[in-house]
């Protein structure tokens, strides 16, 4: 059974203390059949990474779509937030966005200029 995305939010969740994280400390080869069994994680896992992507072609149809897209930064933090309110909540996704474009307007105006 799959744990939904909403759970990490629903819930305080303490992390376990994980070793310091530093460049090439993991040894994976997700090619191999046994890819679990041959790989070796030394250090705390990578910190999420959220990335924003769109056509290579929108920077000439519409530049300032493209713009605002290339300065936009999600929090994952925040991310959950919306994944919760979708996802367990079963609210309706563009009210969700509404509600947080209205509260995060400073974010928004940051990604637009």
């Amino acid at each position: 059974m799959r744990t939904p995305e909403w759970v990490h939010a629903a819930y305080d969740i303490t992390p376990i203390q994980e070793l310091e994280r530093i460049e090439g400390c993991e040894d994976h080869n997700l090619d191999a059949e046994d890819w679990l069994e041959v790989s070796h994680y030394g250090c705390a896992a990578s910190d999420a990474e959220i990335y924003v992507a769109y056509s290579k072609s929108l920077e000439e149809r519409n530049p300032a779509v493209a713009k605002f897209l290339s300065q936009m930064q999600l929090d994952p933090a925040v991310v959950n937030q919306w994944i919760l309110q979708i996802g367990r909540d079963k609210e309706d996704p563009q009210d969700v966005a509404e509600a947080w474009v209205e509260d995060n307007m400073d974010t928004v105006n940051s990604w637009i200029n």
